[in-house]
């Protein structure tokens, strides 16, 4: 049976995912950049969701292994957002063949710190906080690892999924500040900065500037 501190907090993030669905959707769009930048974060967006079902499911370590592909999906955009060449975007439009792949994406290492130097302030390093903080554990899901297996035969702590769930919010904030970026609106940037307030209570702290 779901704990009810974990059912709570699913249930705030869902609302979250509205809030941020309406504010955002449908998406606009003024370049290729920003439409690529955009379908990055509808991927975030669904492996968030994803995450959420499962662990509602009571999937556990399969919702955990999701919070990595999360976190590379917001990396992602945001290298894109941030340090991309022009070249790189041009090269994800129009149709994608399997036989002629566009340019592969740096590793994440190099995308945070190529962010970091982006002239942008915190983002980089937030980043590189959050992976140095969980990529272990997030690998050890990936890869069906120690962790996986004690936990799927001892059971998932209620506080770790709680954890794991703030964290994928915290995510999702990330990706909708972005988008307010894109949009070069001041509305989406306060609306944006308004949820940390609002949904402090199921998020780990973030830094915007």
């Amino acid at each position: 049976m779901l704990d009810s501190s974990v059912n709570s907090v699913l249930e705030r993030s869902e609302q979250l995912d509205i809030e941020i669905a309406s504010q955002f959707k449908p998406y606009r769009f003024k370049s290729n950049k920003d439409r690529i930048i955009q379908i990055c974060c509808d991927i975030s967006f669904q492996h968030a969701k994803s995450l959420r079902v499962l662990y509602d499911l009571e999937l556990n370590g399969t919702a955990t292994a999701i919070l990595r592909m999360q976190f590379e999906s917001v990396v992602r955009l945001m290298w894109l957002h941030f340090s991309a060449a022009d070249s790189f975007v041009e090269s994800y439009t129009g149709g994608i063949s399997v036989d002629h792949p566009p340019k592969e994406f740096p590793t994440v290492t190099e995308m945070i710190e190529k962010i970091k130097n982006s002239g942008v302030k915190g983002t980089g390093e937030m980043l590189e906080e959050f992976k140095n903080a969980g990529w272990k554990g997030m690998n050890n899901h990936i890869h069906n690892g120690y962790l996986a297996l004690s936990r799927h035969a001892s059971s998932y702590p209620a506080k770790l999924v709680v954890q794991i769930i703030c964290s994928s919010n915290a995510l999702n904030v990330m990706t909708a500040m972005v988008l307010a970026r894109v949009n070069l609106s001041q509305t989406d940037l306060h609306f944006v900065k308004s949820l940390q307030l609002s949904y402090q209570d199921i998020m780990p702290e973030l830094r915007f500037n």
